[in-house]
């Protein structure tokens, strides 16, 4: 936390020393020092201008095309100053459970509306990132469906959630029928994987593939132990993607008072990426390797 305070106490005294930052980042992890954008040409570009942000447009001399340094990342195009991004970065790496637009605004001394435009543009760049597909999961697994909203606001997601290392996948559904989870659970998990559920009639199909474990919740059945053939003791228990899904419920209550379901896979996006890295110290280094790191077809 206090490294974080320091660098952004340098961001604000010198804004110039974000785009250093990021230009750094680009050309050490990007593999974008001296090769043309546009036509992959190496040492055949120089600097053509310099905005007033301090971002360089270069101009190559072999293919005679004009591009910015920053052509692929979040960065390209935008009215707002890579300094007011890199504190957008750090708000979100060192908040509890979120930023609101109003808090944002007041940090970077934008309006509101400006404030909640950035951060929606941050989570839908993090939900791009994070789109690709992953491996699947094994070990303990765990599986269960949350409503959000209300009315035609509301809708039905299924979490599924790998316990260590810690991993989750969230998508929207239409029911909670076996013919709607069932592909669900076979496209995310490993067969042979121990999956815990609740009693849902739904997940009764799972023990064909998984060593699948249920509790009773309406006996107040939360959890037990369990020993398999190997004498390795588990704890059979959906307790972990439940209370995912009451800090999920409580950060859009409470922070964001709110959220309409056109942008909800992006905020509940968010939330995972704090999960799953919360034991990390560098979280705000994790945002940049997604943000900054560009997708970049070469055309």
């Amino acid at each position: 936390m206090q490294a974080y305070s320091k660098i952004q106490r340098k961001i604000i005294s010198h804004p110039k020393s974000a785009v250093d930052e990021v230009r750094k980042i680009l050309n050490r992890h990007a593999g974008r020092a001296n090769t043309c954008l546009k036509c992959g040409c190496i040492w055949a570009q120089h600097i053509h201008h310099t905005s007033k942000s301090w971002v360089r447009n270069y101009r190559c001399t072999h293919c005679n095309k004009t591009y910015s340094e920053f052509l692929g990342t979040i960065f390209f195009r935008s009215k707002l100053k890579p300094s007011e991004w890199l504190i957008a970065l750090l708000e979100l790496s060192t908040a509890t459970g979120g930023v609101s637009g109003t808090t944002l605004g007041k940090k970077i001394g934008r309006q509101r509306k400006t404030g909640w435009k950035l951060l929606k543009n941050i989570r839908e760049w993090l939900l791009q990132k994070r789109s690709q597909q992953k491996p699947l999961f094994s070990w303990e697994t765990e599986a269960d469906e949350a409503w959000f909203g209300r009315g035609d606001n509301q809708e039905i997601i299924l979490g599924i959630i790998q316990r260590d290392p810690r991993r989750v996948s969230v998508q929207v559904i239409p029911d909670v029928k076996e013919r709607t989870l069932w592909p669900i659970v076979r496209n995310t998990i490993t067969p042979g994987s121990l999956f815990c559920t609740d009693m849902r009639i739904s997940y009764s199909i799972a023990g064909i593939h998984y060593h699948h474990a249920t509790n009773n919740h309406s006996k107040r059945e939360f959890g037990h132990r369990y020993t398999n053939s190997e004498w390795r003791e588990l704890m059979i228990h959906s307790n972990t993607i439940e209370q995912l899904w009451w800090q999920f419920k409580w950060v859009i209550r409470t922070i964001h008072h709110g959220v309409s379901k056109k942008y909800r896979m992006s905020y509940l996006n968010e939330q995972i990426i704090r999960y799953e890295h919360g034991k990390d110290s560098n979280l705000y280094y994790y945002f940049l390797s997604l943000l900054f790191i560009p997708t970049f077809s070469g055309t």
